[in-house]
């Protein structure tokens, strides 16, 4: 009986294709032969991915402790709520910039229409 195989198309951060041919090199294997024995592995093992609700990550996110002194999370909030700001401002003033613009181009339509009934 012969084998049939399957071409499909993955998308895997660099780091996982970098992983796959370091151990294709090690195993002398194709790549393809590598990700089959991953697979298989995993299937024999029954690894399963733990399912959560959205309720469930936030608390299991509360419970692990944070990485972050206290004061190291209140210096992000700062530099979050400054950087937030200034992206705040710089789109009014883009917006104010634009209204001008366009208030520029009404005034001007409107002489030039005041032009053409004059005549």
């Amino acid at each position: 009986m012969a084998l049939t195989h399957v071409k499909v198309t993955y998308s895997v951060r660099p780091h996982t294709a970098q992983r796959v041919q370091e151990l294709s090199t090690k195993w002398g294997v194709p790549k393809s032969e590598v990700i089959r024995r991953a697979i298989d592995e995993a299937a024999r093992q029954e690894v399963v991915m733990p399912r959560m609700t959205p309720l469930e990550a936030l608390q299991k996110l509360r419970a692990t402790p944070s990485p972050l002194t206290r004061a190291q999370g209140e210096a992000w909030q700062r530099e979050m709520r400054l950087s937030r700001r200034a992206s705040s401002r710089k789109r009014d003033q883009m917006m104010e910039r634009e209204w001008k613009k366009y208030e520029k181009m009404v005034a001007a339509r409107k002489r030039s229409a005041g032009k053409t009934a004059a005549k």
